[in-house]
This record gives C-alpha cells, sequence and structure tokens, in this order.
C-alpha cells in the first residue's frame, strides 16, 4: 500500500494569505481544509494520468484502487492512499490466446492461457507453475512503482503547494465574501 498525505502546515501558505484579511480562525480553517481536500483532488487526478501514461492502463482502473482520506477541520491532512496495485488479466481487456502465450487487451503474458474455473465460473489467464498440469496461477499487471514514482514526479514540483495556495486564497475570499 502507498501512502502520500499532504499537510496544511507544510506550505506557509496560510499565513501568506492571512496578511490583508480580517478573518476569525474558525473560518480559516474551513478554508484550510476545503482546499486541502481541492488539491487532494487534483494531484490524484494528476497521478491517475501519469500512471495511465506511463503503463498504458486505462484511468478507470487505477482510479478504483486508488483512495483520498478527506481532511476536516479538526484534522488538517488529506491522504491518498493506493491499495490492491496488482490488476488481474480478467480486468484488462478482451482475453486471446495465441501460440506462445495469452493478451489481455494490450499485455502480453508469455506461457499463459486463457481459462474458465468452473468453481468461481470465473475466465481469466493462468500460467503454470511447473511442467505438471497443476498448479496453476493467475496472471496480472502490477504497477506498484509506478505508483510512488508518479507521486514523486507530480510533488517534486513546488506545483502542490502553489495550488494549495490558490485554492487557500480562493476559499478565503469566498467565504469573506459570504461574511459580508
Amino acid at each position: 500500500m502507498s501512502v502520500f498525505s499532504i499537510d496544511a502546515q507544510d506550505g506557509g501558505s496560510i499565513e501568506h494569505a492571512l496578511l490583508g484579511l480580517d478573518i476569525q480562525e474558525k473560518l480559516v480553517q474551513i478554508a484550510a481544509y476545503r482546499a486541502l481536500n481541492k488539491t487532494a483532488r487534483w494531484l490524484k487526478t494528476q497521478t491517475i494520468r501519469h500512471i495511465s501514461g506511463e503503463t498504458g492502463l486505462t484511468q478507470k482502473l487505477i482510479r478504483k484502487r486508488m483512495h483520498m482520506l478527506q481532511a476536516s477541520r479538526r484534522n488538517l491532512r488529506a491522504m491518498l492512499t493506493s491499495r490492491n496495485q496488482h490488476i488481474l488479466a480478467n480486468e484488462l481487456g478482451r482475453m486471446r490466446e495465441s501460440g506462445k502465450g495469452a493478451k489481455a487487451g494490450k499485455f502480453y503474458f508469455e506461457g499463459g492461457f486463457v481459462a474458465h474455473m468452473p468453481s468461481t465460473g470465473k475466465a481469466s489467464i493462468y500460467r503454470r507453475k511447473q511442467k505438471a498440469r497443476l498448479p496453476i496461477r493467475e496472471l496480472g499487471f502490477y504497477y506498484g512503482g509506478f505508483t510512488s514514482r508518479a507521486w514523486e514526479d507530480v510533488s517534486k514540483s513546488d506545483d502542490v503547494m502553489q495550488r494549495f495556495g490558490r485554492f487557500f486564497e480562493h476559499e478565503l475570499k469566498f467565504i469573506s465574501r459570504k461574511q459580508h
């Protein structure tokens, strides 16, 4: 499982945005958690696009496996988690057998074969573990290394904290207009 978190105290954007405004601390917390959640949603989108571009997986398959824990007024931290970074072959696309293996979507599995399991009724691509007929194992695509690399690439630039600062200023202006 991979975890990435954004903390409101990291950037110093809160103090910078508060200089010219007279707003209560409660409203600042509201603006901060809204800005954190918007920033986390943006980061999730950028990460999914990055992983999809590198691996050739559809964004839908990656999005199903990435979760966002939202910030609240009491907890000014938003977290992105990516669990179960293994996609089974039957989710990758239409399965076809060739001479030396099997293909699911764009992904080729050498030595694989398409089989329907009578116990579960599920069709997928399998490979024998040994020369013998059994045991076999189900094949898929693991993209875990791409997730950590994508988070590094997306968060390496200062764009995340700049984006948080813009969202935070926008939320503060919205709240101050709403109060008056």
